[in-house]
């Protein structure tokens, strides 16, 4: 469940699950994920962000062989940033 700007591409809303795969996913920007790192106090807490990083870093063995190596190395990136 996201939705983006028209006119920027820029998030105009979403779930925190869908945040979380799309600054995770192929698509994600620095500047996209610099903006959700420094917004994030105002719609979750810090425990619970770092639990869907983790969550979303165990990708599950059925997935694309692309996914399985991206996809921790892209959670492994959103935490240096942070």
């Amino acid at each position: 469940d996201i939705v983006f700007e028209a006119d920027t591409g820029e998030i105009k809303s979403a779930s925190l699950n869908a945040i979380v795969t799309y600054i995770t996913g192929p698509r994600a920007n620095i500047q996209t994920t610099q903006m959700v790192l420094s917004t994030y106090h105002s719609f979750t807490d810090a425990a619970t962000l770092l639990r869907l990083l983790f969550q979303r870093s165990r990708v599950p063995s059925t997935a694309k062989k692309e996914e399985l190596t991206q996809t921790p190395i892209r959670v492994m990136g959103v935490l240096k940033l942070w």
